[in-house]
């Protein structure tokens, strides 16, 4: 029955976004603060437009002589997230996430 639900009933925190010319440390400071492992990224009108992960920071910033300071999210975000509204399944969210190698929803 559960996985027939929608994934709504999971009650899921308002996601935090950051814009798109936010710098790494920003982010960084922000996924710090809020205890969070990943961050949605938005354009000036509030379009989602990539996901910025502790998987991205490790895999390609982290180790590189990027400065934290001036370098910009969008040059390091995941572009172009699958996204889903509210109320697909669970089953259908859990199948989506094994097929496209997804840790998050």
């Amino acid at each position: 029955n559960f996985l027939c639900q929608s994934i709504s009933v999971l009650n899921p925190n308002k996601p935090i976004t950051v814009e798109e010319g936010a710098t790494l440390s920003d982010v960084v400071t922000k996924l710090q603060s809020c205890r969070i492992g990943g961050v949605l990224v938005v354009d000036d009108a509030g379009k989602l437009t990539g996901v910025f992960t502790e998987r991205d920071c490790v895999q390609k910033v982290l180790g590189k002589g990027i400065d934290l300071a001036t370098a910009r999210v969008k040059d390091y975000m995941t572009k172009d997230p699958v996204s889903q509204p509210p109320d697909i399944t669970t089953a259908y969210a859990l199948n989506l996430m094994s097929h496209g190698g997804f840790r998050h929803l």
